[in-house]
């Protein structure tokens, strides 16, 4: 044998030998067994949360290990993340919800938008969450995303041990909101001055409503659609007509007057009111009150 050969046989040798290393200290084997959404997380996002958060959601994987060689190192590497890498979750719409991926296993952490980890017999399930940051406004349905859960042998990755994929889901449900356009207080007092025949009130501010489905809006007159003088007698009661967005609103009983059949843009909608004053002439002077209550419905008619 000559010393060239010696030497290329000793090379095999050394490449075959470090091939060969990581193989001899798998000491067990493992799979992802299961991958759920914990009890007591919801899939509820709540869009008019005055939290920090609409949702939060709370996930555990458990990985099953077999043979497992007592005194021998048995970790394996647990990674997770969306199909597309993203944190968000999408409607049949095409509508984004978000969220942050949060690690809340022992060493472990988020990296890229991926949550990774160690796992071993000695601990055997990854939690992980999803929190959904508030004020994301979307329309009624659902939101998912594919999340793709592996095991590695390696902690920078590599060669997947085992694989599981997994849907999950967040739903916004049917809600809506109305309040006065700039103002905080549930109660506006509308200030109608000095009242003659066909005098216009162009009512500020507008009403604004946030809803995300369609939704019907009720308005109920205290003194069914008359201004009342404050002596109460009927005689001198005087009509008024009220508009909301260019539409008429019979006050002269409570059922549905107002009905839009779709959801509210992301920053909600303003719709005027106006007020024309019915007649005047020969009524007793003094001060003139009426007081309105205005429900609003998600999904169509208030009960």
């Amino acid at each position: 044998m000559s010393i060239k050969q010696f030497k290329n046989f000793n090379l095999l040798l050394v490449c075959f030998s470090y091939l060969c290393c990581p193989v001899a200290a798998l000491a067990c084997t493992a799979k992802i067994q299961s991958l759920d959404l914990q009890a007591g997380s919801y899939d509820d996002y709540d869009v008019f949360t005055s939290e920090a958060y609409g949702l939060t959601q709370q996930y555990e994987a458990k990985v099953l290990f077999s043979d497992v060689v007592e005194g021998e190192e048995c970790l394996f590497y647990f990674s997770a993340s969306t199909f597309d890498s993203t944190t968000k979750l999408t409607s049949l719409k095409n509508e984004s919800l978000f969220f942050e991926p949060v690690p809340q296993s022992l060493d472990s952490g988020v990296q890229n938008n991926r949550w990774f980890g160690k796992v071993s017999p000695a601990s055997d399930r990854f939690r992980f969450q999803l929190r959904f940051p508030s004020h994301q406004f979307g329309t009624y349905g659902n939101y998912d995303a594919l999340l793709e859960a592996k095991l590695h042998q390696l902690p920078d990755g590599g060669q997947v041990i085992d694989e599981l994929q997994q849907l999950i889901a967040a739903s916004i449900e049917q809600a809506a909101q109305v309040s006065f356009y700039g103002v905080s207080d549930n109660t506006y007092h509308l200030d109608l001055g000095y009242l003659s025949t066909g005098k216009v009130i162009n009512a500020s501010p507008n009403l604004f409503v946030k809803s995300t489905t369609d939704y019907s809006l009720s308005f109920e007159s205290m003194n069914k659609g008359v201004l009342k003088h404050q002596n109460q007698q009927s005689q001198w009661d005087i009509d008024y007509q009220l508009t909301l967005n260019n539409i008429e609103i019979d006050l002269s009983h409570n059922e549905n007057q107002f009905y839009a059949n779709s959801a509210t843009v992301s920053q909600g909608e303003r719709l005027p009111l106006k007020i024309v004053i019915g007649e005047t002439e020969d009524k007793l002077g003094g001060i003139y009150t009426d007081e309105i209550h205005i429900y609003i419905s998600p999904g169509g008619f208030a009960e």
